[in-house]
């Protein structure tokens, strides 16, 4: 439950801080969620790619939305004729490996912190 209470959060506060300021401060959200949930190394590399996997996928899906999939679709021709759905998963992915690698560092100062 915790852990999808810090998911959750993760999401939430990466939108607002992403739609307030720039897309890379969605990243600072692992950064929050981390030390309060006092979450260890292994659990903040998951919990912080499952968070921005699922930012990065409903991000890319409203703005491909907003546009009527104008982009992504002369995207996916240009990469061998690649659905939207696979440009979406991409684009998830991309941010959850942004996501594992900001919850790995969370994770050592979390644990330099609560030494």
């Amino acid at each position: 439950m915790r852990g999808l209470l810090a998911i959750l959060v993760i999401v939430g506060v990466g939108f607002v801080l992403s739609s307030m300021f720039s897309w890379l401060s969605g990243f600072l959200a692992v950064f929050l969620a981390v030390p309060v949930f006092a979450l260890s190394k292994s659990q903040s590399i998951i919990y912080g790619a499952i968070g921005m996997f699922l930012l990065w996928l409903g991000y890319a899906m409203l703005i491909d939305f907003q546009n009527e999939h104008l982009l992504s679709n002369q995207i996916g021709t240009l990469l061998g004729h690649l659905p939207v759905s696979a440009l979406l998963v991409i684009t998830g992915l991309m941010g959850s490996i942004g996501g594992a690698l900001v919850g790995w560092i969370a994770g050592l100062l979390t644990g330099f912190i609560y030494r």
